[in-house]
C-alpha cells in the first residue's frame, strides 16, 4: 500500500457535525440596516432595533436560514422583533467594541445557544469589563427562545486578573471557531489591562488572547492563555479554515495603529508566531486635532484564506509639521507566500479616498455568497469585495456597491459577526506523493451545485473534471496549480486556485515470506529481518529510501515502534511483518508485507547399522533396504520427511536423493546420509544423520591363509580352516573367485605354485553370505634339496641320484656328469633319476667325488636354471 505525506483534506461537508450547518448566517441586523441571505443573494431590510449604536453585533438562524435571534451584547432580540424574555440587561458592548458577541452553538443541545460577550475599552469609563457569557434555550416563551434564568451574565475571568492588580480591566472583543474535532467549539478574546488617568487618558495597556474551550460538558473556565499583546480598538478575525488569526489595534503605549497575524492551533487553542504586517508611524496629537488619529480597524479573511483585507478609516500624513487628515483606506494582503516579509511586500491598495467627504470604510465581513460586505460610516452603502480569493486587484473592490435604503445612512462601524468557518471555501494545500490518486473535495458549509475542475496537469489527457469530488493521479512530481470553478446552492460563482506539490514516492516491494528453524518446540526462531531490504527496495537508493520494520500496520503508518535490532528478531510461526519506506527526501512512503514462518529443527539421532550379505559378485556392491531404519531415524518427529544421500554436501542442499531407497546397490559406499526434514514446504529446517552400511561376509572372508608344501600342493587341506562356511572353488586370481569363472579343477594337486603363489577361495555360509579368502603358497625347504651323495648298493636307500623335488618345481632336463678328471662318464637328456654310479655302459664308477651340470626347464630361486655341483659316490657303505 502505497501512503502520502498528509491526506489532502479538501473536504465537501455541508456541516461540522453537532456544531452548525448552513445558513446560521443568514440574517444581519446591524445601526439602522440589515441583510436577508437565505436566498443566497442578499436583500436589504429595515432594522426594528436601535440597540447597535456603533458597534457590531451578533445574529443566528436555523440551518435552514430562519431567524432564531440577534443582539448587540447588551440586548437580544427574538425573530419578532422584541427583546426576548430575559434578553435584556446583558452586560457586554460597553466602549469602543465592534466585536461585543457572538453566537455559538451549544454542542450536542440543537435547542441551545451560548452567547459570549465582551466589552469596549472606554476610553473616559475606567471600569471592569469582564469576558462573560448567557445561555439561550429556543423551547421557553413558545419557541422563541429565551436567556436562561441562573444562566446570564456568567464571567470567566476567574483568577484574571490578579486580586493585587489595582488597575481596571477589560475583554475587548470576542470570536469563535469549531475545535479541531468537529465536536466543540473556541470561544477566544482578547482582555487586558490598563492604567487610567482623567487627564492622560490610558497608559501601561497589556493584554493577551485567552481562547475557553466549549463542550457539551459547558464552557471550561480555565482558558488556553497566549500572546502577550496590548490590543486596544480594532478588530480581530479567526480564518475560516481556523489556522490564522489577523488584528487590527491602536497599540497606547506606543502610539502607534498596528496590523498583526497570528498561528492559530484550533486542537490546543493556543495563538502563535506573532508577526506585526504593518506598523503607522507615531505622532503627538495636535491640539486642534485631539483624538483623531491614523488607525487600522476592519479585517476579514477570504473564503480560501489565502487572502487578507484590512481597513484604515482613518489615515493621518504629516505636512509641514502638521497633521493632515489623508483620507480612508483598503489593503490586500497575500497570504499563500513564504515568509513574513513576502505577505507585507504584497500588500495591495484596492481603494483609497483623498478628498472630503472623508466617509471612512470600518468593518469588513465574509458573507455565504462568498464576497465581502465593508461597512462606510455616514453613507446608506455598503461597498463590496466581489471575489475576494483573487489576487490583488483582481478581487474586484466595488465602492458604495450595496443599497441598505432610505434612512440607513448613520450605519455606523460594526458588522455583525458569525463564526468563521461558515463561509469556508477551500482547497487545503497539502502534500501528495507520485504514484497516488489525488482526492480532490471542496470544503464548504454552503452546498455546490457544480464545479469545473484544471488539474494543472497538462501532460495528462484527463486534467479536468466536473465531479463534484474528482481524482487525479499526476503524471509526475512537481508543483501543479490546481483550479476550481464551482457554483454554490444560491448559484454563485466561486474561483477557487491552489498549489498542489506532487513529491517523489516511494515504492515497498512485496519480498517472499522469511522462513527460519526453530532449535527446539519452546524457543522461537530468530529472524535477520534486515536481509529483506534488498528486495523491499528494488533498486532504489538506500541512502534515500529508509526501511523499517513493524509488527503493526498502524506503527508502520505511523513511522513508530519500528523493531530493533531488526537482524536478531525472535517470532513465532506465522508473524505477520510491515514493511514501510521512506524517502527521506519528501517523507512518502509505501507499507507492504511478509510471513515469518518457522518450523521445528528435527534431530538427527544415532540409529544402528544396516547389515546385508554380499552374496553374488564378492566386491562389496550388495543391494540394501535403507528404509529399515526409518523408525528410528523419525522417532518423536511424526512430521517429518526423509530422503537419502550419497554425499553429505547433497544432503545439506536436497539434491540427487537415492531413487529408490528400498533397493539400493552399495557400492563400497560405508555411509549414506539422511536428510530429515520438517513436513513444512515453506520452511527448510533439517537434520543430516549418518546411516553406516556393513557388508556381511562368510566367516574367513578377506583373511589370508599361508600353505607351505612341494609341488604337487593339496589346496583342499585348507578347508579345515574354514569350519562354518564351504569352499565353492579354488582359484589363481580375486577376480575370477568373485566371478566364480575359471576354477581349478583339480585342487588337490596343485603344482603351479611357482607361477601363481597365491590362491583364492570362494566361501559361503549357512546364511547364503560369501566372501573370498586368499591363501598364499610357501614352498617347503625341501623344495631345495640336491643329493651330495648316494650309496648305490641296493638296499633301497640313496641308491641313485634323485632329483624328483627339483623336477616338479622347475623341470630337470640335462644332466652332464664329470670325473674329477673332467671326463664326461654319464649324460642324459629328459633326466628321470637313472643313475645310480655308472658310466654310460652301465659299468660302476669307483668311490670318489664326480661333478655335474644340471638344466632345468625353469630357474631355480636358489640355483638359477643351470646347476654346477658336485655329488659324492660311495661303494663302500654296506
Amino acid at each position: 500500500m502505497k501512503k502520502i505525506l498528509l491526506y489532502l483534506s479538501i473536504l465537501m461537508c455541508f456541516m461540522h457535525e453537532g456544531v452548525h450547518a448552513q445558513l446560521e448566517s443568514a440574517h444581519w441586523f446591524f445601526n439602522y440596516g440589515g441583510l436577508d441571505f437565505t436566498t443566497g443573494t442578499p436583500v436589504a431590510k429595515s432594522v426594528d432595533f436601535w440597540g447597535y449604536q456603533h458597534q457590531g453585533g451578533t445574529s443566528i438562524s436555523t440551518a435552514n436560514g430562519n431567524l432564531l435571534f440577534h443582539g448587540s451584547g447588551s440586548s437580544l432580540i427574538n425573530s419578532n422583533g422584541s427583546v426576548m424574555d430575559n434578553g435584556a440587561g446583558l452586560i457586554g458592548g460597553l466602549g469602543n467594541s465592534y466585536q461585543p458577541a457572538i453566537t455559538v452553538p451549544y454542542p450536542a443541545n440543537p435547542d441551545k445557544y451560548y452567547v459570549f460577550q465582551a466589552h469596549g475599552m472606554a476610553v473616559n469609563i475606567p471600569i471592569n469589563a469582564p469576558f462573560m457569557y448567557s445561555v439561550v434555550d429556543m423551547t421557553l416563551d413558545g419557541g422563541l427562545g429565551g436567556v436562561v434564568s441562573g444562566q446570564k451574565n456568567i464571567p470567566l475571568d476567574g483568577n484574571w486578573p490578579p486580586s493585587a492588580t489595582p488597575n481596571p480591566y477589560h475583554a475587548a472583543k470576542v470570536t469563535a471557531i469549531p475545535h479541531a474535532n468537529n465536536q466543540d467549539v473556541w470561544a477566544v478574546v482578547h482582555r487586558g489591562t490598563y492604567d487610567y488617568n482623567a487627564s492622560a487618558g490610558l497608559s501601561n495597556v497589556t493584554g493577551h488572547f485567552a481562547a475557553f474551550l466549549v463542550t457539551s460538558s459547558g464552557v471550561q473556565t480555565t482558558p488556553v492563555v497566549s500572546n502577550e499583546f496590548p490590543l486596544f480598538g480594532g478588530y480581530f478575525r479567526i480564518s475560516p479554515n481556523g489556522r490564522k488569526l489577523a488584528s487590527t489595534y491602536y497599540d497606547q503605549n506606543e502610539g502607534t495603529g498596528v496590523f498583526a497575524l497570528f498561528d492559530f492551533n484550533t486542537a490546543t487553542g493556543e495563538v502563535t508566531n506573532p508577526q506585526k504586517l504593518l506598523t503607522l508611524a507615531p505622532y503627538q496629537y495636535p491640539a486642534t486635532q485631539t483624538g483623531n488619529l491614523s488607525q487600522v480597524s476592519g479585517v476579514e479573511f477570504s473564503p480560501d484564506s489565502k487572502r487578507l483585507y484590512i481597513t484604515m478609516p482613518d489615515y493621518y500624513t504629516e505636512n509641514n509639521g502638521q497633521w493632515v487628515h489623508d483620507g480612508s483606506r483598503i489593503f490586500q494582503y497575500n497570504l499563500d507566500v513564504s515568509s513574513t516579509q513576502d505577505i507585507i511586500n504584497s500588500k495591495t491598495l484596492l481603494w483609497s479616498i483623498t478628498q472630503p467627504p472623508f466617509y471612512s470604510i470600518h468593518s469588513l465581513q465574509l458573507a455565504l455568497d462568498g464576497k465581502i460586505y465593508a461597512s462606510r460610516h455616514g453613507t446608506e452603502y455598503l461597498s463590496v469585495i466581489e471575489k475576494p480569493n483573487a489576487l490583488g486587484v483582481a478581487c474586484d473592490f466595488q465602492l458604495d456597491n450595496f443599497y441598505l435604503g432610505a434612512g440607513s445612512a448613520d450605519q455606523g462601524y460594526g458588522l455583525p459577526q458569525f463564526m468563521p468557518d461558515n463561509f469556508q471555501y477551500e482547497i487545503v494545500n497539502d502534500i501528495y506523493c507520485y504514484g497516488e490518486s489525488t482526492q480532490f473535495q471542496i470544503d464548504s458549509h454552503v452546498g455546490i451545485s457544480a464545479a469545473t475542475w484544471d488539474f494543472g496537469d497538462s501532460s495528462s489527457s484527463q486534467n479536468t473534471s466536473t465531479d463534484l469530488a474528482p481524482t487525479h493521479v499526476y503524471t509526475q512530481p512537481g508543483t501543479y496549480i490546481v483550479t476550481v470553478e464551482l457554483y454554490n446552492q444560491f448559484g454563485t460563482l466561486i474561483e477557487l486556485e491552489d498549489e498542489i506539490t506532487i513529491l517523489q514516492g516511494a515504492t515497498a516491494t512485496m519480498p517472499n515470506d522469511l522462513a527460519e528453524c526453530q532449535p527446539d518446540a519452546n524457543t522461537p526462531a530468530v529472524f535477520d529481518l534486515s536481509q529483506q531490504d534488498s528486495v523491499v527496495l528494488n533498486g532504489q537508493d538506500p541512502s534515500t529510501y529508509a526501511v523499517s520494520y513493524h509488527t503493526d500496520l498502524n506503527d508502520a503508518e505511523n513511522n513508530s515502534g519500528a523493531i530493533l535490532p531488526n537482524n536478531n528478531y525472535s517470532a513465532t510461526d506465522g508473524t505477520t511483518i510491515y514493511v514501510r519506506v521512506t524517502n527521506t527526501n519528501t517523507q512518502c512512503y509505501d507499507i507492504t508485507s511478509f510471513m515469518l514462518q518457522s518450523a521445528i529443527t528435527p534431530v538427527a539421532p544415532t540409529v544402528s547399522p544396516i547389515v546385508s550379505c554380499d552374496q553374488d559378485v564378492l566386491d562389496g556392491s550388495v543391494y540394501f533396504d535403507l528404509t529399515q531404519r526409518e523408525n528410528d531415524l523419525q522417532a518423536g518427529q511424526p512430521n517429518t520427511l526423509i530422503s537419502y544421500h550419497l554425499d553429505p554436501t547433497e544432503a545439506v542442499n536436497a539434491i540427487n536423493a537415492i531413487s529408490d531407497p528400498t533397493n539400493f546397490l552399495r557400492n563400497n559406499e560405508q555411509y549414506i546420509y539422511v536428510r530429515i526434514t520438517a513436513n513444512d514446504p515453506a520452511v527448510d529446517c533439517y537434520a543430516i544423520a549418518q546411516l553406516e552400511l556393513q557388508v556381511s561376509q562368510a566367516p574367513g572372508a578377506g583373511s589370508s591363509l599361508e600353505l607351505t608344501d612341494c609341488p604337487p600342493f593339496d589346496l583342499t587341506t585348507v578347508a579345515a580352516e574354514f569350519p562354518s562356511a564351504t569352499i565353492e572353488g579354488y582359484f589363481i586370481s580375486s577376480s575370477d573367485a568373485q566371478e566364480n569363472t575359471n576354477a581349478l579343477l583339480t585342487p588337490e594337486a596343485y603344482e603351479d605354485a611357482l607361477n601363481n603363489s597365491s590362491v583364492y577361495l570362494r566361501l559361503i555360509d549357512a546364511n547364503g553370505c560369501g566372501g573370498i579368502a586368499q591363501v598364499d603358497l610357501t614352498l617347503d625347504e625341501e623344495c631345495f634339496f640336491l643329493p651330495e651323495g648316494i650309496s648305490p648298493n641296493g638296499d633301497g636307500l640313496n641308491d641313485s641320484f634323485d632329483l624328483s623335488v627339483l623336477d616338479a618345481g622347475y623341470g630337470v632336463n640335462n644332466l652332464v656328469v664329470y670325473n674329477r678328471h673332467g671326463r664326461n662318464v654319464f649324460e642324459r637328456a629328459n633326466y628321470t633319476n637313472e643313475w645310480i654310479g655308472q658310466d654310460m655302459n652301465g659299468n660302476n664308477l669307483p668311490t670318489g667325488t664326480y661333478f655335474y651340470v644340471l638344466e632345468l626347464d625353469r630357474s631355480h630361486p636358489a640355483y638359477g636354471q643351470t646347476i654346477k655341483k658336485w655329488v659324492y659316490v660311495n661303494r663302500n657303505v654296506n
